[in-house]
């Protein structure tokens, strides 16, 4: 249904749809998880997107997630950081 992160403004859950030969992103609602399936989130497809991000994230470094469920309430998972391209950014 949501996540949230610390030292972030805003969380939102997007995923990726095509527009004639163009992939965009868009906002969904929620992400359904079917029960005893996984739903892998992951740059192309469903992701979550940071809004504000007060620090800035270091590739290498590792994210706390808390991701909302409506039956199972707030889980939090680490993942790593990772550059999008592979690439290292300076920004």
């Amino acid at each position: 249904m949501g996540a949230r992160v610390d030292g972030v403004r805003k969380v939102e859950l997007h995923t990726h749809v095509m527009d004639g030969n163009m992939a965009r992103m868009r906002q969904v609602p929620d992400i359904p998880v079917p029960p005893h399936e996984i739903v892998e989130l992951a740059p192309g497809g469903l992701h979550v997107i940071l809004i504000g991000v007060e620090e800035p994230l270091m590739e290498g470094n590792e994210l706390e997630i808390v991701l909302i469920f409506e039956r199972a309430g707030e889980i939090s998972v680490k993942v790593p950081v990772r550059s999008i391209s592979g690439r290292s950014h300076h920004h």
